[in-house]
Order: structure tokens, then C-alpha cells, then sequence
């Protein structure tokens, strides 16, 4: 695990994006030691799909069934959002569904990027959007989905 700590407008997420291949860089080069398709970055901007929270989770990995998806949602933490849902991974969200919270949203993320199972991860402020009682659960979260994986972590510093 790497950190990248810095103020904003400092280059952390170009950084970010140029590691993921989202940017090429103008002069030099980056030699990529994964394949770009095996990283996998959560920013803090991270969206729902609308439909339900399987199909949310499994944009991931579209044949993951239902006990890998819950032992990815088990693995960061989140069990506590799916047991909450009247529907359960069934339950509808994105536009004119259950609403979620910042922090829910990115405990979900979490548990997509489990189901992607990449080699490496880049958490983009991952964590930054979330209620500060969510803090704690959010980082632990983090630092599962993580764990055994190689992980650029960027971070805002003072």
C-alpha cells in the first residue's frame, strides 16, 4: 500500500488517473506492472445505478451469484445496509428507488470492487464523502477491501 497525501490541486487524482490509464501522460512514460484492466479505482464520487442492489454489485462481476455477493458485502462490513432493505439485495435503488446514504453508497462501492477482485486498487478519497459517525466503519471498510491487494490510497492532506 502506497500513500499519496497532498493538499488540493496538487496532483494527487491526475496522479490517480495516469497509474489507471484513464490519462496518458504528455512527456515520459508509465510502465504498467498489472494490466490496466485488473485496477480498479473508487473516488469519492461514487454513483448508484438505478435498479436493484445485486445489479448494482454484480456490474463487477455479471455471473457472481448470490453468496459471493454477500460474502463481498459481508467482507467490507455492509451487511448491516442489506439487512435494513425491506427487499434485501432485491431492493431498488438510483433514480426513483430506496435512497441511500454517502456512506452507504460507498460501503456498496467497496463491496463492488471486492466482486471485481483487481490486482490493484486506487482509493481516490474514497472515504471523503461520508458522514464523519461514518468514519471509522468507512476506513475499516476500506482497509478490507484492500487487504491482499496492491493499493494506491490518495488522501487529503494540510
Amino acid at each position: 500500500t502506497v500513500a499519496v497525501v497532498g493538499a488540493t490541486g496538487s496532483g494527487k487524482s491526475t496522479l490517480a488517473s495516469l497509474i489507471a490509464g484513464i490519462y496518458q501522460p504528455s512527456a515520459g512514460q508509465i510502465i504498467h506492472a498489472v494490466d490496466p484492466h485488473r485496477v480498479v479505482t473508487v473516488t469519492q464520487e461514487t454513483h448508484v445505478f438505478t435498479g436493484t442492489v445485486r445489479e448494482n454489485l454484480t456490474l463487477a462481476a455479471a455471473t457472481a451469484d448470490d453468496a459471493t455477493v454477500m460474502s463481498a458485502i459481508q467482507h467490507v462490513g455492509a451487511q448491516h445496509i442489506i439487512a435494513r432493505l425491506d427487499h434485501g439485495l432485491d431492493t431498488a435503488i438510483g433514480h426513483g428507488g430506496h435512497t441511500l446514504t454517502a456512506a452507504e453508497v460507498q460501503h456498496l462501492a467497496l463491496a463492488r470492487l471486492v466482486l471485481a477482485d483487481p490486482a490493484l486498487v486506487i482509493l481516490d478519497e474514497a472515504t471523503a464523502e461520508a458522514e464523519s459517525a461514518d468514519d471509522d466503519q468507512l476506513n475499516a471498510a476500506a482497509q478490507a477491501a484492500i487487504a491482499g491487494r496492491a493499493a494506491l490510497v490518495i488522501a487529503q492532506g494540510s
